[in-house]
């Protein structure tokens, strides 16, 4: 019987000391068990080296590598990547956890869908709450992270890429996947593998409270659609700010100028990105909705009549042509 193929779990931690036990474990106790975890530990001045190596001591499937100096966490990828032998890889965070069975039914997506990258539902864990997010199919992905914190890949989409963009500090994962989006297959499992815990130490909320972050956030936003663009025959500039509005602010793309190049930008990558009809039309319904919701977030005024004479002035054309869909979509916002 052939052996299961070794599976990298790549762990980069700093000061991570409150959730990182349940993390470790998460990873340990797969039912999916070729594994190896590489923890990388960046420098951290808790107790987060001390747990570590508790687990390097009793498991050895467990690799710790120290950095000399702190490096943050794109670099830390680098480092565990390049260190990884397994045929896939994945990464996960110091305070979230993984279901049990997920490593086992992402390797038999993966092998059984022929895909390079397969990614997951999660369970969001706010304080006593608990929120499933279900993510979008993988041609929204100009538009916004719909890979989400739970995914397997390929070791070959880290090996023949240019890495994580070490300079992209908060979007250095948004950047890999719209890189990989050119050259790599998406699918999109539609279950929940994975618990991610939103609290205030955790990276992505700091960039909602910290207005140098959420600064950086927006530059780097740009930073990636620019070498993103850079590959097709557009004004790359141009598109860069734009998908940039499309990506913090939808609603703010309403010139009638901003839209008609916004769907022109749709159809040119959908052909270079070999996308059929049925998901460009998904894909710029995606735009739309985000759009509106963001609209009536707004404006607690706006009602469904509003909303229809958004999308008759800016997709009158498709309006017509989805006139039941807009009124089941405008009905349905909240």
């Amino acid at each position: 019987m052939e052996k299961a193929p070794l599976v990298s779990i790549i762990l980069p931690v700093y000061n991570g000391e409150k959730y990182f036990g349940q993390s470790i474990e998460s990873c340990l106790n797969q039912t999916y068990s070729n594994i190896e975890l590489i923890i990388v530990n960046d420098c951290s001045t808790d107790t987060t080296l001390k747990i570590a190596n508790q687990y390097l001591a009793i498991d050895n499937r467990v690799r710790v590598i120290n950095n000399v100096i702190n490096k943050k966490l794109p670099a830390s990828l680098n480092i565990g990547h390049d260190q990884a032998k397994g045929a896939y890889i994945t990464w996960t965070s110091d305070d979230n956890y993984y279901d049990l069975s997920a490593i086992e039914t992402m390797v038999n997506v993966i092998l059984k869908e022929k895909t390079d990258i397969v990614y997951a539902n999660y369970n969001m864990i706010s304080g006593n709450e608990n929120t499933v997010v279900k993510l979008l199919d993988f041609y929204n992905l100009l538009q916004l992270n719909c890979i989400g914190a739970c995914f397997l890949y390929n070791h070959q989409v880290y090996k023949n890429s240019e890495k994580y963009d070490e300079s992209l500090f908060l979007v250095e994962d948004y950047d890999f996947w719209l890189q990989s989006l050119k050259k790599y297959k998406f699918y999109h499992l539609d279950k929940v593998l994975y618990h991610y815990r939103v609290h205030n130490g955790a990276l992505t909320q700091s960039i909602q409270v910290d207005s140098e972050r959420n600064q950086l956030f927006v530059k780097n936003i740009e930073v990636s659609y620019t070498k993103f663009f850079s590959s097709f025959d557009l004004d790359v500039n141009y598109c860069a700010k734009l998908f940039t509005k499309l990506h913090i602010a939808p609603y703010s793309i309403k010139s009638s100028k901003e839209i008609f190049d916004l769907k022109r930008v749709v159809n040119v990558c959908s052909e270079k990105l070999n996308l059929s009809k049925k998901n460009k039309k998904a894909w710029l319904f995606t735009i739309i909705q985000l759009q509106l919701r963001l609209l009536r977030s707004i404006n607690k005024d706006v009602n469904f009549y509003s909303c229809l004479s958004f999308l008759k002035t800016n997709y009158a054309l498709m309006t017509y042509k989805n006139y039941k869909v807009w009124i089941k979509l405008c009905f349905r916002l909240k």
